[in-house]
């Protein structure tokens, strides 16, 4: 019998978080070969459809603007390890 391992939440170092965002958003930027600033703009003016990938794509953009605005990030995020 094979019990399947559940997922146990850890906390991420920020800059971990930080790096590991600019990483994924990074790989979006060659993908679409445009920049997420310019990305978003387009998708605000509807020039671009907003699918679950760009959306995911953007949200992870904002988040990463968000910390990296935060003053003193001494915090970390949970996150799952698989």
């Amino acid at each position: 019998m094979v019990i399947a391992r559940q997922a146990m939440p850890r906390r991420e170092s920020v800059d971990d978080t930080l790096n590991r965002l600019r990483r994924y958003i990074q790989r979006y930027e060659r993908r679409y070969e445009v920049p997420s600033e310019v990305m978003s703009e387009a998708v605000t003016r509807s020039l671009v459809k907003e699918t679950a990938e760009i959306s995911r794509w953007l949200n992870s953009y904002a988040i990463l603007k968000k910390l990296e605005e935060r003053p003193g990030r001494t915090t970390g995020i949970r996150t799952k390890i698989t």
